[in-house]
């Protein structure tokens, strides 16, 4: 654990310089130079230059980043992020505890922000890829064309199934073992959302299914629009718990669940523990 935290805090700190199981058998060999391992021992102050995140000649035309870190299978794993699934070069990255760093061969250029560990069937997902308990990655080529957002437990099918939500509202059934996707909502829709679609945060806790929409501009500042949401699904139907931009949604499985958003007042914080919703307004810098 202390290898895996030193290593993900270093990572960290490359990402500010850059726009369980036993190690994974090494992929054959693969001629694409973005496929092959990169070590090198300069660091300075932490930082490893030879692991900055960059897409030369060919990435976004707006932003190029990290979406998501999520530890497993003895390595630390970060998916890449574009706006809007514009430009190419990025994808799914994997660092191993002594700083070699590769691209995957499975890499898909996308907007993702989403992880979670689906323990029943010993899968990280971080994307639209699955990776098992040695390292092997499997991707979804369906999903791989939304903006993913957010993965989430299954309310009646843990076992085999997840959420995914995309940036647009669309929430997706996925099958963990066959990776079929069924669309069940257009949340845009079904939340009755006047405004532009920036979906963000997602978690099941208690019993429900929590996404949050975090839309936010002139129009909500002057209050002229309410645009932003943060929401509940049972299962069977959906409440609108806030009609105010939401960010995250969060928590521990069997435990409190934690939303936070914002009005031009303050920020928002929601718990919902023990099945009961508490609001709590806090400091905004």
């Amino acid at each position: 654990m202390k290898a895996t935290a030193h290593l993900a805090a270093s990572f960290l700190l490359v990402l500010s310089m850059s726009a369980s199981g036993a190690f994974a058998q090494d992929a054959p060999a693969v001629d694409d130079a973005r496929f092959a391992w990169k070590k090198s021992d300069l660091q300075v102050d932490g930082v490893f230059p030879h692991m900055a995140i960059t897409t030369p000649g060919m990435g976004s035309k707006s932003e190029t980043g990290v979406g998501a870190l999520i530890a497993w299978a003895d390595r630390l794993w970060t998916i890449g992020y574009v706006a809007h699934i514009s430009g190419s070069g990025l994808g799914l990255y994997e660092i191993r505890e002594d700083m070699s760093f590769r691209m995957h061969p499975e890499s898909v250029t996308g907007t993702f922000a989403n992880r979670m560990i689906h323990w029943e069937s010993s899968q990280a997902i971080i994307g639209p890829h699955f990776i098992d308990e040695k390292g092997n990655v499997r991707t979804s080529k369906e999903l791989s064309k939304h903006r993913l957002t957010a993965t989430a437990r299954h309310l009646t099918d843990p076992k085999n199934k997840v959420y995914f939500m995309t940036m647009e509202g669309l929430l997706f059934e996925t099958d963990v073992h066959s990776l079929e996707s069924t669309l069940l909502y257009d949340l845009i829709k079904e939340l009755k959302i006047d405004g532009y679609k920036h979906f963000k945060g997602a978690y099941t806790s208690q019993g429900r299914l929590v996404v949050a929409n975090n839309s936010y501009d002139e129009k909500e500042f002057l209050e002229t629009r309410k645009a932003g949401r943060l929401a509940e699904w049972d299962g069977k139907t959906w409440t609108v718990l806030e009609d105010n931009p939401f960010v995250e949604v969060s928590g521990h499985a069997g435990q409190a669940l934690y939303a936070v958003g914002w009005d031009k007042r303050s920020v928002i914080l929601r718990v919902l523990d023990d099945g009961q919703w508490t609001r709590y307004r806090l400091p905004k810098g």
